[in-house]
């Protein structure tokens, strides 16, 4: 308590340093501290079932489709008979629905379709009621639901008469059973649905329900297990990639080209689809931020060896009456943790401050992401860790070093505060470490802002300004195909005639949007090296006037028109990657294709450019256009081509709607543009990637730069009577500043260097997960070089300028 009280008194007469530390440690703190809550979030924090650790994704990659996928539910059925290191196997698939109850309108909702022995097996309760059970069925069952909780609330007021109440899933009566117990909001991670049903009323809840529970090729199914105690991840991977290469041998159609993939839960989060590379950007953002801590300890490190120098007299005289080293390391340790104490109380405000910027770069759309913004204890935890080992790591090199006093020689010198030879071998390590760290943070800053250039660069094949998108689904409402291609039309008639409106039309797949529409084709006389005579390209059916409207460039033929009518010979606009893929050095436009296996031919009208369909950094894809009138395909997306902003228009193209039918939901109502900067197949990840990178690269520069001028400052006050002897001998202004910009420029590049190592290995890692990098990036490494020595010179000019202006005789006096 005496230290702490001393250690008090102390910091309370030096608030300067005692600011600049706290901000110092707090800011390291603080990206730590943001960086451990989303790998928590993502990584560490287990789904509410029972016994998550052990559960493992059962997933798919084709040559097509490169990113982890689902399987089918035949192919789950498989799995699970034939697997015996897993158990407990279950399937579930994400659904939107249309949701209504008594007295109200229809409202957009999600439902999660799931084997309904999934709430017992995982182990999930229900508040009110009861979950699904394996009586209600797998492939045959009644229409019954479990609603989510919040959904229960919301929606439902809390009712605890809801059991047994009707509600209306897609026009189609279901009823309630139970309510899941609070906190569970999926089986899904990061996804909050509105409802559960077993997968045998899939028939009862869409059309196709039979299909997608019989089809091996509808691969848009979750398969989730848990491993038995005598498995290891190894053993079910191998048995998997047996069982798949059977399924593959019975079913080839399905599975061409195609691995298995077993993936533990808590790797495979947010997505299934991003487990390839999102531990490894958590592993790299957990690196940087650890080096941005580095440098932020270095830098406190160097003040206190500054201020312990300062302090040279007072610690001498203490040992001089009896102090022990111990005594005297013990004291300077309170002080560096009561710093790095107030440090975690600041850094945890700034860290909440960053998080709550992060939220924004939550997924935007109609896809139910549930972004978690309570505190978890266990970030309280880490801060408070973070703190004790940034305050113990600060102060112990200057503490060690300080105490270490010769009291007669100390005594003699009158403890001047004199640096020694080691200590000043101490503070230039400590520079050139933070400069070293620095310059690899900054060099991951960089190459993120590179990629995320070149991505915006990236040709799109249209035209994304002054785009207005509105989704809505027939399906889900019950309309036939004649209804709804009436709908279509005169919703069209509706919105052309708006001001404002250059374009309208319909497709039935937005570039960059979730939902990904694929299918095999099987061209007219395909080329010798089209394995199988077919290829899978992707589809999308539009109303007329699409391909112009959206600011695709035809290069040859046609496009769709309104005669290509049901009663026509089927037509399509192909782009230029598919008919180079099936008509390789000839004209397209005329040759025909079938859209699936025996399915009528289609003649090909038009040739447009190559677009991108699915992702930003995507390879060429084939891909074709289609009439909505030959083609009927639900949900469909409404798109405006404005004259100015088309967010003036989001009032009058909802009521075009509203005035066909008051009652269908809309969603997903954005610009084009916004959809690009917020998909997850576009720029958000790349955007929230750079930020992070931005922010621990200014860091780490502020406080290796903080830290060197703090050096080169240190170094003029202790170096003022030489330069003073200098100056006094002839020696101009211009020396005495070489002389000391020189001592901290051979920091700064001995830092630069050693760096480089370093900064390569990460270059070479993030060069294959980030778009259109090469190793050694041509722009980012000169450019990080010379900002860092230019800044570098700054902060070393700063002290030299101050030197010059030392006054000879002054200086020898004092001494």
């Amino acid at each position: 308590m005496s230290d702490l009280r001393f250690a008090l008194r102390q910091l309370a007469k030096s608030p300067g340093y005692t600011l600049v530390v706290v901000l110092t440690l707090a800011f390291g703190i603080a990206v730590n501290t943001t960086i451990f809550g989303m790998v928590n979030l993502f990584f560490l924090k287990p789904l509410p079932v029972s016994d998550g650790s052990r559960l493992v994704y059962f997933l798919q990659r084709s040559e097509a489709f490169k990113m982890p996928h689902g399987l089918s539910f035949p192919d789950f059925k498989d799995y699970r008979e034939r697997l015996s290191s897993t158990r407990d196997l279950v399937a579930f698939m994400p659904s939107p629905v249309n949701l209504s109850a008594s007295g109200k309108s229809p409202w957009r909702a999600w439902v999660e379709i799931v084997t309904p022995n999934a709430f017992g097996t995982l182990g999930v309760q229900a508040a009110v009621g009861r979950t699904l059970l394996p009586s209600d069925g797998e492939e045959k069952s009644a229409a019954v639901a479990v609603l989510n909780h919040d959904c229960w609330q919301q929606q439902f007021g809390g009712d605890p008469a809801i059991v047994g109440r009707a509600i209306v899933l897609n026009s189609r009566t279901f009823t309630v059973v139970g309510v899941a117990a609070p906190g569970f909001g999926s089986f899904s991670y990061g996804m909050k649905m509105s409802a559960f049903v077993p997968t045998g009323a899939l028939e009862s809840l869409r059309e196709n329900g039979g299909q997608m529970l019989a089809d091996r090729g509808a691969a848009g199914w979750r398969v989730m297990g848990r491993l038995t105690e005598e498995s290891s991840l190894d053993q079910a991977r191998s048995e998997a990639a047996l069982v798949f290469s059977q399924l593959a041998q019975a079913y080839p159609d399905q599975h061409r080209k195609t691995e298995a993939l077993v993936v533990p839960e808590d790797r495979a989060r947010p997505d299934p689809i991003f487990a390839d590379f999102m531990p490894v950007l958590a592993a790299l953002f957990t690196g940087l931020v650890g080096l941005v801590l580095f440098i932020a300890c270095a830098n406190v490190a160097n003040l206190m060896l500054a201020r312990a120098a300062s302090r040279q007299k007072e610690l001498t005289m203490r040992a001089a009456l009896g102090a022990t080293r111990s005594r005297l390391i013990r004291q300077l340790l309170v002080e560096s943790i009561v710093l790095a104490v107030l440090a975690g109380v600041v850094g945890w405000i700034i860290a909440s401050w960053i998080g709550e910027l992060l939220v924004r770069f939550a997924p935007q759309g109609d896809f139910p992401v549930h972004v978690e913004t309570e505190t978890l204890w266990q970030e309280y935890v880490f801060t408070a860790a973070i703190s004790l080992i940034a305050g113990l790591a600060s102060g112990l090199l200057p503490a060690l070093r300080a105490s270490r006093i010769d009291v007669v020689e100390q005594l003699k010198d009158g403890g001047s505060g004199r640096a020694s030879s080691g200590r000043h071998r101490l503070r230039n390590f400590l520079v050139i470490s933070q400069v070293m760290f620095s310059f690899v943070v900054l060099i991951g800053a960089g190459l993120f802002l590179q990629s995320l250039r070149r991505v915006q660069s990236v040709e799109l094949g249209f035209r994304p300004e002054n785009l207005l998108l509105l989704s809505f689904d027939l399906s889900l409402q019950g309309y036939s195909e004649d209804r709804a291609q009436q709908f279509h039309r005169q919703l069209l008639e509706r919105v052309q005639a708006l001001g404002g409106v250059r374009g309208a039309s319909l497709t039935s797949h937005i570039p960059f949007d979730y939902a990904v529409s694929m299918r095999n084709v099987w061209p007219e006389n395909p080329p010798a090296q089209m394995a199988e005579g077919r290829m899978l390209a992707g589809i999308a059916s539009v109303a007329p006037g699409f391909t112009e409207m959206f600011g695709v460039t035809l290069q040859s033929g046609r496009t769709l028109a309104e005669t290509d009518t049901a009663k026509t010979p089927r037509v399509a606009v192909i782009n230029a990657e598919m008919a180079r893929a099936c008509w390789p050095g000839q004209e397209a436009v005329g040759k025909r294709f079938r859209p699936w296996r025996d399915g009528p031919w289609t003649e090909v009208v038009g040739v447009t450019q190559t677009a991108k369909y699915v992702m930003l950094a995507e390879a060429p894809r084939p891909h074709f256009y289609v009439p909505l009138a030959q083609d009927y395909a639900a949900p469909a997306t409404l798109m405006l081509r404005t004259a100015g902003d088309p967010t003036a228009l989001t009032s009058a193209a909802r009521e075009a709607v509203r005035s066909l039918d008051p009652h269908l939901p809309v969603y997903n109502v954005r610009t084009m543009e916004e959809l690009i900067g917020n998909s997850i197949f576009a720029l958000m990840p790349l955007r929230m990637g750079a930020t992070l990178a931005a922010v621990q690269g200014v860091l780490g520069l502020l406080l290796s730069i903080m830290g060197l001028y703090a050096v080169v400052s240190f170094g003029v006050a202790q170096r003022t009577r030489e330069i003073g002897i200098r100056m006094a001998l002839g020696a101009a202004h211009t020396d005495v500043r070489r002389l000391v910009m020189r001592e901290g420029l051979r920091l700064t590049l001995v830092g630069i260097g050693i760096g480089l190592t370093f900064a390569l290995a990460l270059g070479f890692g993030l060069s294959r997960v980030l778009y259109g990098l090469s190793a050694i990036d041509p722009m980012v490494f000169p450019l990080v070089t010379i900002l860092l020595v230019a800044i570098s010179a700054l902060a070393c000019w700063l002290p030299a300028r101050r030197a010059t202006q030392v006054d000879p005789m002054t200086a020898l006096r004092a001494e």
